[in-house]
C-alpha cells in the first residue's frame, strides 16, 4: 500500500509513504503565470503535468489519497482563491487520472500529531519540527512537514477511516 497526503495549495507538498516504510516528501509542482486584474500580477498556479507525473510512480499498486481541504477563509481573500484554484486544478489531474481520492481535514491529522491545537503557536513550526523528528532523512527545504505527516495519519488510521 502506498499512502500520499496531498497538503492543499501551491506553497503545500506532497507525502508519500509506501508499505516499506520509504517515504519521500515533495513541494507542490507549481508553474508562474499572470493573473488578470487591473495591473499585472504573477501568480503560481498547479503544474498539472508535472503533479499527474510524479503520481504516476506511486500509483501503480494499491494506494490511499488523501487531499486536506482547501483553506477558505473571507478575511484572507487573495488566500482562498489562490488555495481554490489549486484545489481545482487538483482534482481534475486526479480524476484525468482517474484516482480516487478522498478528503481530509487539517484539525485532523493536527490534533493526532500536535495535542490540544489551542496551545499550538504556530502550526507550521510544529508541523515542521514533528516531521523532522518522524522523517529525519527528509532533506527538503519547506517551511512545514503536512503532506508527509497527512499520509503518516492515513497509514496509521486507514482502519478507521
Amino acid at each position: 500500500m502506498t499512502y500520499i497526503g496531498i497538503d492543499n495549495g501551491v506553497s503545500g507538498t506532497i507525502g508519500i509513504i509506501e508499505e516499506d516504510d520509504f517515504y519521500w516528501l515533495y513541494k507542490t509542482p507549481v508553474r508562474l503565470a499572470q493573473d488578470f486584474h487591473k495591473t499585472k500580477r504573477n501568480i503560481n498556479r498547479l503544474d498539472v503535468e508535472e503533479f499527474m507525473e510524479l503520481l504516476k510512480l506511486f500509483t501503480n499498486g494499491d494506494y490511499k489519497i488523501y487531499i486536506e481541504r482547501p483553506f477558505i477563509n473571507k478575511v484572507g481573500f487573495s488566500a482562498t482563491i489562490s488555495s481554490v484554484r489549486c484545489h481545482e486544478a487538483t482534482l481534475v489531474a486526479l480524476d484525468l487520472m482517474d484516482l480516487s481520492y478522498k478528503f481530509i481535514d487539517s484539525k485532523e491529522w493536527q490534533k493526532y500529531f500536535f495535542g490540544d491545537l489551542k496551545k499550538i503557536k504556530d502550526l507550521k513550526k510544529e508541523s515542521l519540527e514533528v516531521g523532522m523528528k518522524l522523517f529525519p532523512d527528509i532533506s527538503l527545504k519547506h517551511n512545514d512537514r503536512d503532506g508527509i505527516l497527512i499520509a503518516q495519519y492515513i497509514k496509521e488510521n486507514e482502519s478507521k477511516m
